[in-house]
């Protein structure tokens, strides 16, 4: 983990500081037996960082391959094609375990991949193609305009302060027909569409906690689902095009007909 080490041939800033063993502690407090970031940064993420939180990021993002078949949607081949001008570069965002970067890292070895967050709990043994590094996702990226091929950002949404300001950072760092990717779960359970019932209705309790947990965290740290907004932001941020929007139904737990959803419903149940 750095903060960090510049590759050749890649546009990065060249000021980062290496981050050693005997500093990692300094980015985690402990509160209530479990461990969260440490304020270092000025973010309000309310979730742990430990080795609990990190197993059921590894099994959600089991969930999310699974359901999609893939650990992309949209024309991600395309835009990494190798040529012969330069490396690609992904920017992955809030990159967590870091467990997405190095799968992407295996299935595209002629690409570098760059993760961030503000608490370094990714693998100390990444790729030769990934490095992860400190960065508060809220402020500034150190790569140059128009230099970054894609950005993904998954489940970022308790991290980002001000989502629109991200995207416009977002749009800066990219290149021209470069891809955006976000991923966010809705913050209340549903129905499928064919259905036609009211969630509401149907599982008010379920409804009402959700209800409660978007109001407490809205109220306590400014952090409001935007799942269902996201492509109003896209369009009203004004340096993406092409945008289009994918609904995935998640199951929870084994009542499905389907036997990859029932798995998908079983792990789903766990988190």
């Amino acid at each position: 983990m750095t903060d960090a080490l510049v590759h050749p041939g890649i546009p990065d800033d060249p000021l980062l500081i290496e981050l050693t063993p005997e500093q990692f502690p300094l980015h985690f407090s402990e509160r209530d037996g479990r461990l969260f970031h440490s304020q270092l940064f000025s973010s309000h993420y309310p979730l742990p960082v430990d080795t609990p939180e990190q197993e059921r990021l590894k099994v959600m993002h089991r969930v999310l391959y699974l359901l999609i078949g893939a650990h992309y949607v949209g024309p991600v081949s395309d835009v990494l094609a190798p040529t012969d001008e330069r490396e690609k570069l992904v920017l992955d965002l809030c990159t967590g375990t870091g467990q997405w970067v190095m799968d992407m890292a295996r299935e595209f070895p002629h690409v570098q991949f760059r993760g961030i967050d503000i608490v370094p709990i990714a693998t100390r043994y990444p790729l030769p193609n990934v490095q992860f590094e400190m960065h508060d996702v809220n402020t500034s990226y150190r790569w140059r305009t128009a230099s970054v091929d894609l950005v993904h950002a998954r489940s970022v949404s308790m991290a980002i302060i001000d989502y629109p300001a991200i995207l416009q950072e977002i749009g800066r760092v990219l290149r021209p027909n470069g891809l955006f990717i976000s991923c966010e779960l809705d913050g209340y359970p549903t129905f499928q569409s064919a259905l036609r019932v009211n969630p509401r209705e149907l599982a008010p309790g379920a409804y009402t906690f959700f209800d409660v947990l978007t109001h407490a965290l809205n109220v306590c740290r400014g952090i409001q689902p935007i799942a269902g907004t996201l492509p109003a932001l896209l369009e009203a941020a004004g340096c993406f095009r092409d945008i289009t929007a994918d609904l995935y139904y998640l199951p929870i737990g084994l009542w499905h007909h389907d036997q990859r959803m029932k798995d998908i419903g079983k792990k789903k149940q766990t988190l």
